[in-house]
């Protein structure tokens, strides 16, 4: 398994925090797009087979 974590301390009033950490995600998720970095998202496969 690969990750890419990044930790980003900005600044805020913390009635401002919900609101500041989306938009801090969105605009992080928003750059990396931009410059063609996409980041995989975990992904659970199941096979089921008939009991046939």
């Amino acid at each position: 398994m690969s990750s890419l974590d990044l930790l980003a301390r900005p600044w805020c009033k913390p009635d401002d925090f919900p609101a500041m950490k989306h938009n801090v995600r969105i605009a992080i998720y928003n750059e990396l797009a931009a410059a063609g970095i996409e980041i995989p998202f975990n992904q659970i496969v199941i096979h089921n087979a008939d009991d046939a």
